[in-house]
């Protein structure tokens, strides 16, 4: 698949059957990427496009913690990852994970009860909206200091 003039992406799948393996990087100059739909397990972190600047997931059914991924994507600016997109209990940023990130947002994850945040992880992350049943004393203090907006809804 080569989609190098476009800059935004939307991949849709509404039945059961998984969305296909897809290898992104390919896409050079994809900057947004939409993914509604479930899928076998996310790409790794070389599989994106270098210039990823905003991903949404939705219904994806993730049975393993994107952030071990997600975060060394090393140009995302703001990562929705809304109803379904993970349907595991507890969810890690490493230390200095998402260098430039800037809006997380983790809406509608039933499952989702713990946030462990690494020491430095998202330095440049100016909102934070959660709308899961985590556990408030799992969210660390260290990113509160640094915080601008803060959205949380528990």
């Amino acid at each position: 698949m080569q989609l190098e003039i476009h800059q935004r992406v939307k991949i849709l799948r509404f039945n059961e059957s998984n969305i296909p393996p897809f290898a992104i990087n390919s896409c050079l100059h994809l900057s947004k990427l939409d993914i509604k739909g479930h899928m076998q397990k996310l790409p790794e972190t070389v599989e994106f496009s270098p210039n990823l600047t905003q991903l949404t997931l939705e219904a994806s059914r993730l049975g393993c913690d994107p952030m071990p991924i997600l975060e060394k994507l090393p140009k995302l600016l703001t990562l929705r990852l809304r109803a379904k997109s993970y349907l595991g209990k507890k969810m890690h940023v490493s230390a200095n994970g998402f260098p430039q990130l800037k809006v997380l947002q983790l809406l509608e994850l039933q499952g989702l009860t713990k946030l462990n945040i690494g020491q430095g992880a998202m330095p440049w992350l100016m909102q934070l909206q959660i709308h899961a049943f985590i556990e408030e004393k799992s969210i660390t203090s260290i990113v509160f200091s640094f915080l601008t907006n803060i959205y949380y809804f528990l």
